[in-house]
């Protein structure tokens, strides 16, 4: 019967049908045996040329990662001089920062350089003015003198609110158009008061112009070259080069601010916002920031939610450098800085665009922050993009009204975008982010539960190897932790990659790669997790999705291939639910490996071919960002004070970011088992370099390029009944001054380590030797190097009261003081008063966890007192601590200094403290 059918499907019948049927069943079951014995190895058959193959992808590897490189920091070709007026010139800008940051040096608030500086910037302004009329466009000029108050929070400084006066402040205004440009009016129906500013605005007409904002003044001990000397000289840079393009093409005014004081806490561009008329047609924001020395300009804010932003950025913008992954940071509040995009968003609701250098960021606030740090690529990238997208918002494209008109559906709209090597800018809605992400989950789930099994993968072992892939992320990212956590505490040589930036990989990152790859092959060596059987296909239209699988080899590196498409949708969905920027680096991943996957892995030259597919998208999208992240992260690990544990944050972030990034060349080693274990064992080894390096460096610092900061405060309190003064000093990283005992030693005289500053207090508030420095005293924990130490010439504050009333309800009274700070750049009051309001805003800031509420006052130059008026809710007397502070040296901190390691940055103040009690 059998050979009946046999016969009649035209299989011939021979005698030895049933031998070969033996034959071959008896040849399945061998395979069956040698699959199921093997582990994840390949054959030799496999590994004719292995060695071959690896070389090659690591060449091409190579190649792509520098490419990324390249595309993360080449620069454009710099623009001479003697170009026309009407293209960007680095050189012509570089000269203003040479003047600003060199000739003119320290601009802090208050002092007489930023007068000097804001002279100077007046007498360029005057000179394009009249080439601005010659040229048929308007450039009106003027100098805005502005007080006010304003409560500030920036929790990434610490969960407080500070209350902020400001006085006589200079901000120098320009505004720039021309024939073409469209009527506003300035004397319109809206009023603008600092309290109703946002209701008021409202109903305002149709906002007209764009604002360019950028700031004069310096940090406190910092000639400002890079921050931001460089932003205004791109300045004006620009509007030399818009006077010189055609009238008719500008469609709407310019507004170009170079305000007065950003770095005390934003209240410039307060100001102005709130009381100049021209900030009423206001539209959108152009700001320019620094926070390094070099390197490329980057896109680090958008909107936010207003995406016809990031649409005109990726159409202008020639070399492009844009991530929305720096606007997630930003938006969570991971980094301890702020700009002035802050106040023009949250305040005035103007969206805009916030672009600063970050690269090299360990000089920024420092003394080494001049002009030689100043990189003329770093002008060249920031001038021509700013100006092209200017001429895109408000040039004949006229972004900025069409996005009232044919591109109103992108306002309130979250943007995708990122650059493409520095070449061009992808950019689109986050909504048809979130379509194109789910759908392509979907497909690449379909792929791991249909189209793999029907390859002969488990479902089951696809899972266990996800399963390793996380475990082993996870416990590389623990072990990159316990390095940091070591370096700290038992070790106590933190922060010793801070000059040395090359030192995270070998310290965090080999250490992370060589557990990640022993988790993951112990994982896979377990022999009874492995039950192979032969696969058996089905012809059927899925046939071209499933070519034969010649070995084992081939087969577990689908299971490994499968895992890897799960672990990057798993990402993938993750991130998008949360609509992080992050998310579209692991779709670019996901969109490759399920290429990869349905082209199938069959033949030794296929699988190296598909495998360096895979690592495109990592080295293109993925490492760029990787660099962005730890060249902006690094170098804050150096003045984010005491507390933050620096090795175990970077560790966290180097480690991940290398695995995420390397898990490519995971995928393509675990098909020859050799090349796996060389590659772990060149992990160890590198970390052990890295530590012996360690071990060879006595500090982390470098006085050129990263120097240790410190800051030394003189203070003299001035209470009649128990006088005290003492100097103190503190770092403002990880690295106490206990930890640098030698530095300590070379500044005193003895090898005894000084009592801490924590215990010195003064005043009735019990006020401490840093109060002066709020909201980020808490980042001090120094010592009292000399104590008493004689008195310096700054005077003490001094309080008024004005008039006392006692309130009609008699539970409280009305108090106006008037407080002065002489001889000072600022000054601080802090007082434990229980208040229903107070003349500084409509209500009142919640107070610190102690009760007590603090107010910064600053003012111009010889601009030292302002009013308040409070209302307390009792009758009860109340306690005032107040501070003056001047920028300097006095002869005792000089002293001080000129005994310090020339790998040092040191910033002085003399303070002088005093105490009221208002009865």
């Amino acid at each position: 019967m059998k050979q009946r059918e046999r016969w009649r499907s035209g299989s011939p019948v021979t005698k030895n049908s049933t031998l070969d049927r033996r034959v071959s069943s008896k040849g399945a079951s061998d395979q069956k045996r040698r699959l199921s014995n093997s582990s994840y190895s390949t054959s030799r058959a496999d590994l004719s040329y292995p060695w071959f193959s690896v070389a090659t992808f690591s060449l091409f590897a190579f190649l792509v990662y520098s490419l990324g490189y390249w595309g993360w920091s080449h620069e454009p070709a710099i623009v001479k001089a003697t170009s026309p007026n009407s293209e960007f010139s680095a050189e012509r800008a570089f000269a203003t920062v040479q003047v600003l940051a060199d000739e003119i040096g320290f601009r802090v608030v208050g002092t007489k350089g930023l007068e000097s500086a804001q002279e100077y910037t007046l007498q360029q302004l005057e000179l394009l003015s009249r080439e601005a009329r010659r040229r048929g466009f308007s450039l009106e000029v003027e100098v805005q003198k502005v007080s006010g108050n304003y409560d500030v929070k920036l929790p990434a400084l610490g969960e407080v609110t500070i209350s902020t006066s400001y006085t006589n402040i200079k901000n120098i205004v320009a505004r720039l158009s021309g024939p073409a440009c469209e009527r506003w009016i300035d004397n319109h129906s809206c009023s603008m008061t600092d309290n109703n500013f946002l209701a008021e605005n409202a109903n305002c007409t149709q906002p007209l112009s764009l604002l360019v904002n950028s700031h004069l003044d310096s940090a406190v001990g910092s000639p400002g070259a890079s921050d931001a000397a460089a932003p205004c000289g791109v300045i004006l840079e620009l509007i030399n080069n818009l006077i010189h393009m055609q009238p008719a093409h500008l469609r709407r005014p310019i507004v170009f601010l170079l305000n007065g004081a950003e770095e005390t806490l934003l209240d410039g561009a307060h100001g102005f916002l709130t009381k100049h008329r021209w900030s009423r047609n206001v539209g959108a924001l152009v700001n320019l920031e620094s926070s390094g020395s070099g390197g490329l300009e980057l896109l680090f804010r958008c909107g936010p939610r207003n995406a016809w932003l990031a649409k005109a950025y990726a159409k202008s913008v020639k070399y492009p450098h844009a991530s929305a992954v720096a606007q997630d940071i930003f938006e969570r509040e991971l980094v301890p800085a702020e700009t002035d995009f802050r106040v023009f968003w949250e305040l005035g609701g103007i969206p805009g665009v916030d672009l600063a250098n970050y690269v090299n960021g360990q000089t920024y606030h420092t003394s080494r922050d001049a002009v030689d740090r100043v990189t003329s690529g770093f002008l060249q990238h920031m001038g021509s993009n700013a100006l092209e997208i200017i001429k895109e918002l408000v040039g004949p494209h006229d972004a900025l009204g069409k996005s009232k008109t044919s591109d109103s559906y992108l306002w309130n709209k979250r943007a995708m975008y990122y650059d493409f090597l520095g070449l061009t800018t992808f950019f689109y809605l986050y909504d048809y982010a979130k379509i194109f992400h789910y759908s392509l989950s979907i497909l690449a789930l379909f792929y791991v539960i249909y189209i793999l099994p029907r390859r002969g993968c488990s479902l089951g072992l696809v899972f266990r190897a996800f399963c390793s892939l996380l475990l082993g992320l996870v416990a590389s990212v623990c072990v990159a932790i316990l390095v940091g956590l070591f370096l700290h505490f038992i070790w106590r040589k933190p922060l010793m990659w801070y000059s040395e930036k090359s030192l995270v990989f070998p310290l965090f990152c080999a250490s992370a790669a060589f557990v990640f790859l022993t988790g993951f092959e112990l994982f896979l060596s377990r022999r009874y997790q492995w039950n192979i059987t032969p696969v058996r296909y089905k012809a059927n239209r899925w046939y071209w999705l499933i070519p034969k699988v010649n070995d084992f080899a081939t087969f577990t590196a689908e299971i490994i291939l499968g895992s890897f498409i799960l672990f990057q949708m798993t990402v993938l969905i993750v991130t998008t639910y949360f609509e992080l920027g992050f998310s579209f680096m692991p779709f670019w991943n996901l969109v490759f490996a399920v290429v990869v996957g349905v082209m199938g892995l069959d033949e030794e030259s296929s699988w190296l071919f598909r495998c360096c597919l895979l690592v495109i998208p990592c080295g293109i999208f993925s490492f760029p960002n990787s660099l962005i992240g730890l060249s902006a992260f690094m170098p804050i690990m150096g003045r984010s004070g005491p507390w933050l544990l620096t090795d175990v944050i970077i560790g966290a972030m180097s480690s991940s970011f290398f695995i995420l990034v390397s898990l490519p060349v995971v995928v393509f080693l675990t098909k020859y088992r050799n090349a796996y274990r060389m590659f772990r064992f060149i992990m160890l080894v590198t970390f052990l370099i890295g530590i012996l390096r360690v071990a060879l460096m006595s500090h982390p610092y470098c006085g050129d390029s990263a120097p240790k900061r410190i800051v030394i405060q003189h203070l003299v309190t001035c209470d009649s009944n128990e006088k005290s003064s003492g100097i103190f000093m503190s770092a403002v990283d990880i690295r106490d001054l206990k930890t640098e005992k030698n530095l300590l030693h070379r500044v005193l005289s003895s090898t005894d380590i000084p009592p801490l500053a924590s215990h010195f207090h003064w005043g009735l508030l019990e006020s401490g030797p840093w109060e002066n420095l709020q909201p980020i005293s808490w980042f001090f924990s120094g010592y009292e190097i000399s104590r008493p130490v004689a008195s310096h010439s700054i005077p003490c504050p001094q309080l008024e009261i004005v008039r006392k009333v006692p309130l009609a309800n008699g539970t409280g009274n009305l108090v106006e003081l008037l407080a002065s700070f002489p001889s000072s750049h600022w000054g601080s009051l802090r007082l434990n008063a229980s208040l229903v309001s107070w003349s500084l805003s409509e209500s009142v800031p919640k107070p610190f966890s102690d009760g007590t509420r603090f107010l910064r006052h600053i003012g111009s130059y010889e601009e030292t007192s302002f009013r308040i008026v409070l209302n307390t809710s009792t009758n009860e007397p109340f306690a005032v601590d107040m501070t003056s502070t001047y920028f300097g040296a006095s002869p005792e901190t000089l002293d001080i200094i000129q005994r310090l390691p020339d790998w040092t940055d040191a910033v002085t103040f003399q303070t002088s403290g005093i105490s009221f009690l208002i009865g």
